[in-house]
Formats: C-alpha cells, sequence, structure tokens
C-alpha cells in the first residue's frame, strides 16, 4: 500500500501533467527505446504520429487521478496486461520503464521534478509495476496450463496464403510441431515475432479470424501504407514459410454467455475479430 504523504504528493502533480504529460512520455519514450531489444516491442508507426504518448500520459495522469481508488483503472489494467504478455514482457524490464520514467519527469520538468515528488512516483510506480507483473504472470500461466498451451514463442508453418482482397491476405497457419493448439476467447489476437532483411524483429499483432479447424488458425493482415509488419507479411511470406507465434491474448472478446441481445459492428480488416464472434454464437 501507498503511504499518504505519497498519494498526496502524486495527486498534486495531476495539473502538472494534464500540461506537460505527452512532453514527458515523448522524452520517456526517447530514452526507452534506445535499448534494441525493448524497441522491438514497439511500432515506430505509434512513435511517429504521437499516438504511443499521448495514449501513455493519458494513462499516466490517469493513475495520478484514481491513486487513491485504483479499482476505477481495472479495465485499463487489464487491457493493458494483455499486451505486455502479448510482447512478453518481463518482470525484471518494468526496473528499466521505471527509471526511463522518473529520469523523463526530471528531463522535463528540471528543477520542479524536486526530490519528494521523485521519491513519491517511484513508490507509486513500484506498486503499479507489480500489479502488472503479478496479473501477466496469471495470464502467461492460465495459457500455458491449456491443452495445447504454450509460452513464449512457438513455430507455426504457413500453410495457405489467400487474397482477400486488393489489401488484404490471409494466412493459414499450423503448428511445425503438430501438436494441439488451446482454446482462445473470440475477438483475441495472435502476435508474430517477424524478422525483416536486415535482422531487426518485429512484434505485430493480428487477429484471429476463427476457431481452430483441424489443428489450424487463420489471421487476416492488411496492407497498411508505410507498415513493416504487414508490408513483411504481404511481400515475403509464402506457404511453407514459418513464423514465431506468441499464444492468444487480449481482452476484447466475446461473452457468449451474455441474456442481452448481440449486436456486431465492423468494417475492413476490423471484421476479423468478429468472424470469430459469428462462428462461435452460430454454434
Amino acid at each position: 500500500m501507498l503511504s499518504d504523504a505519497t498519494i498526496t504528493l502524486v495527486k498534486a502533480t495531476v495539473p502538472v501533467l494534464r500540461t506537460h504529460g505527452e512532453a514527458i512520455t515523448t522524452r520517456f519514450y526517447e530514452r526507452l527505446l534506445a535499448a534494441p531489444e525493448i524497441a522491438a516491442m514497439f511500432d515506430p508507426a505509434h512513435q511517429r504520429d504521437g499516438s504511443q504518448p499521448r495514449a501513455l500520459a493519458a494513462a499516466v495522469l490517469a493513475y495520478a487521478e484514481h491513486i487513491d481508488n485504483l479499482a476505477a483503472l481495472a479495465g485499463a489494467v487489464e487491457r493493458i496486461a494483455h499486451k505486455h504478455v502479448a510482447v512478453q514482457v518481463r518482470p525484471e524490464q518494468y526496473d528499466v520503464v521505471g527509471a526511463n520514467l522518473l529520469a523523463a519527469i526530471s528531463d522535463v520538468l528540471g528543477d520542479a521534478a524536486t526530490p519528494p515528488i521523485l521519491a513519491a512516483w517511484g513508490e507509486a510506480y513500484g506498486l503499479l509495476a507489480k500489479v502488472f507483473i503479478d496479473r501477466e504472470a496469471a495470464l502467461v500461466g492460465e495459457v500455458a496450463a491449456r491443452p495445447g498451451g504454450w509460452r513464449g514463442f512457438r513455430r507455426f508453418v504457413v500453410e495457405a496464403v489467400a487474397e482477400e482482397s486488393r489489401v488484404i491476405k490471409s494466412f493459414l497457419l499450423a503448428p511445425e510441431d503438430g501438436g494441439a493448439l488451446p482454446d482462445f476467447a473470440p475477438g483475441q489476437y495472435l502476435t508474430l515475432r517477424l524478422t525483416r532483411p536486415d535482422g531487426t524483429q518485429l512484434l505485430r499483432h493480428y487477429s484471429l479470424a476463427g476457431r481452430a479447424a483441424n489443428g489450424r488458425w487463420r489471421i487476416a493482415v492488411k496492407r497498411e501504407p508505410d507498415g513493416r509488419g504487414s508490408g513483411l507479411l504481404h511481400d515475403t511470406i509464402r506457404p511453407g514459410a514459418v513464423l514465431e507465434v506468441a499464444p492468444p491474448a487480449g481482452d476484447f472478446f466475446l461473452d457468449a454467455e451474455t441474456p442481452r441481445p448481440i449486436l456486431l459492428l465492423g468494417a475492413g480488416v476490423g471484421q476479423t475479430p468478429l468472424l470469430a464472434m459469428v462462428e462461435t454464437l452460430a454454434v
């Protein structure tokens, strides 16, 4: 638990975060992504358009605003934890993130980032890191314990590639080891670890298009302008290629047990997770 003094100091930084939050998170990513291993976890397009720093700034602000009522952040924590599991964030990497966050606060705020403020944010970050580490360990364990489940990355053979439209291709994937596939919640995604010709690696998420059929999964990939991952898949991946795949993840999935009517809305490649939902509802 956080001390009352820490809660008071963190909440006192809310006005500062509203004004300077995005500058802090932009500086944070500049520092953090200097490490190639961590940079591979992020899509540089989200840095170029500013969406990643904006999203993190909003999350940091929400944490400060609700530091005395963390239950209000449960949904956001669950969503982020699934993303962290998908890209294989390790517990020890939270120390690196925390150090860079405090350094970014100091860089941007200068003398206004007093030792008491930095200490309070260090304590607050430590609590949040433990919440994520514990939840992510539970998620990893849950998936690995399912029949056919695994940890880390597993090699899948691309059995077929189909052109679904001018900009969308689907890829049929089968485990190279011939083993079983675990159940997944309709709407979840796979994470692929892709290697570019220059040896750099990318992690990209693609929704599962339906339930496992004959020990295979299918994903649909839209070619994005200047998209490194989608371009690599569209241009170089053919039947027989091998891809490294992490287990299904994601908190956007169908609650098939709800008694309420279900309306699914989607367009373009955004329909992909809905296909798995419709397939489940039709059973």
